[in-house]
This record gives structure tokens, sequence and C-alpha cells, in this order.
């Protein structure tokens, strides 16, 4: 079970071992009221999934060939949470996968924002926090592809998200927008939220002076 913030580099963490430790692994994304073991199914591209009887057998099959196909390696699911998903309901599902007939590895990625302290406390699951980026893997993860001065100061002021650094690479690439405008734009932009925020609520402005009183960390 692993947990981070929202653009946090899960998946590229996830996607990166399996490619160093040459496991067979599919990615699965159960959307909300959706079946994990049908998303599963969909996930190893099968067409029609109504033909394929008991959905449990199915993947205990195709998890025995890929096994065979690695030379007796368990193969791995990572099971991506979206918004609205029950994490309970799907740990239901395919924890007798894993745990009962011992047939796969499973990996479940949620949003930290999701979980709550009963999820944690699930039985036969390990939890594992996924940080944010440090200033050198967001330099690694844009390629070097922006000016090493502009990224570090947008890296102080917005931080190392993924999604972030999606969005500057982006700016910078398509937008031709230097990473140091972007940043300020963006700079703007949630100074002007915040003055709107605690226009409506005065105890925000002494909460965001408090806040500012705070030892300065970059990446966070």
């Amino acid at each position: 079970f692993f947990a981070g913030i929202y653009g946090c580099g899960k998946s590229i963490l996830f996607r990166s071992a399996i490619r160093k430790e040459e496991m067979a692994a599919a990615f699965v994304d159960i959307r909300p009221n959706e079946d994990p073991l049908r998303s599963i199914v969909k996930s190893l591209n099968v067409q029609n999934i109504d033909a394929c009887g008991d959905l449990l057998d199915f993947i205990g099959e195709a998890s025995e060939r890929a096994r065979k196909a690695m030379h007796g390696v368990t193969p791995l699911f990572v099971l991506r949470i979206r918004d609205g998903s029950s994490l309970l309901r799907i740990y239901n599902e395919v924890v007798a996968l894993a745990c009962d007939r011992r047939l796969c590895h499973v990996i479940i990625e949620v949003p930290i924002e999701s979980l709550t302290i009963a999820m944690t406390a699930l039985p036969r699951l390990d939890f594992h926090l996924v940080p944010n980026f440090s200033v050198s893997e967001a330099f690694r993860y844009t390629h070097h592809l922006i000016d090493p001065l502009e990224l570090t100061h947008f890296v102080e002021v917005v931080g190392t998200n993924s999604n972030d650094l999606d969005e500057l690479l982006a700016a910078v690439r398509h937008a031709h927008m230097s990473a140091t405008t972007y940043t300020n734009q963006k700079l703007v932009k949630a100074m002007r939220q915040l003055q709107a925020a605690w226009a409506k609520d005065p105890s925000l402005r002494e909460a965001v002076i408090r806040l500012a009183r705070f030892p300065f960390e970059e990446g966070q």
C-alpha cells in the first residue's frame, strides 16, 4: 500500500522499479463504482470480459502464465485508486489474489488526501509513504530542459510536485514562456486567491502570518 500527495511521483517510482527489476506488471485504474476484478481483467486488454467466466480464476490463470514466462517471478498489479473509489471495497476484492491464492503481488496506489486512519489499520497491508521529489529529482524529472536558475526559482516558490512540473514543462516547451514568467504568474495567482480567501475570514490572515514565521523549506 503506497500513499502520497497528488503528483508526488508514485506511478513514476513504480514504473522505474518495475523496469529495473524486469517484472511482469499491469497498471490498473479503478474508478468509482467500478468492480476491481473487472478493472484488472480490462487492464489485460481483454475485449469481452463477460466471456471470461469466474474473474478470480481468469486472473489466476493469467498470473500463472506470466509467472512461467518470467521464469518464476510473481507478476505485479498496481491498482491506482481514483477519486470516489472505496478503498475498503477494493481491498476486500483483491486481498484474495495476493494473500489467499498467492497469485500475484498487489500494490494499491492512493492519494494521501483520501486516506483515513481506519484504512491504514487494515490487516495484511504494508503501508508506505511516497514523499515529494527532492530538488535533484525534480531536475532529473524535467530532463534538464529548463534553465537551472529558473527551475530553482520555481522549486522554491511552487515546489517539486510532479503535476506542477508537468505544467511548467508544458508552458516552457509549448507556450514558449520562460520558466520565471510562469512561476511569477503562479505566485501572483496564489496571492490573489489568498487575498480573496482572507477577505471573507479575517482569521485566515492570522493563520498565514503564523505560517510565514516557520523556517523556509524548499521543495515542499
